[in-house]
């Protein structure tokens, strides 16, 4: 392993164990991204925190087009725990880069619960 190498991991354990001053006071927007700040560790975190808490907290029901978010880095880093959050407040699953073709099949499958009605005809 080089010297070169940080390991995000431990660096968000610690700070993981500040659990009380991790949500603040505050908006909705300043609430989330207390908590992904807590998160995840990005190399622009006054420029980056900003933008994915916004992504997170479009009202996306009253937008005719909504964007996508697109997390990269390296391990440890925090972006499944960024996917985390943000399905939980939207009470849904995450769709994570590992997820297989089989396994969006079955959650989209299961997702739309499509009813099909057929007439009633009498006599029959």
């Amino acid at each position: 392993m080089s010297e070169d190498y940080v390991d995000y991991r431990l660096i968000r354990d610690s700070m993981a164990d500040e659990l009380e001053e991790i949500i603040v006071d505050g908006t909705l927007g300043t609430q989330v991204e207390s908590i992904c700040r807590a998160c995840a560790i990005l190399p622009y975190p006054d420029v980056q925190f900003p933008i994915i808490t916004s992504f997170i907290c479009s009202p996306v029901t009253l937008m005719s087009t909504a964007g996508c978010l697109f997390l990269w880095g390296s391990s440890g880093t925090g972006k499944s725990q960024i996917a985390t959050i943000a399905a939980s407040l939207y009470r849904t699953d995450t769709v994570l880069a590992n997820s297989t073709f089989a396994s969006l099949r079955n959650k989209q499958d299961t997702a739309r619960k499509i009813l099909i009605l057929r007439p009633v005809t009498k006599g029959v």
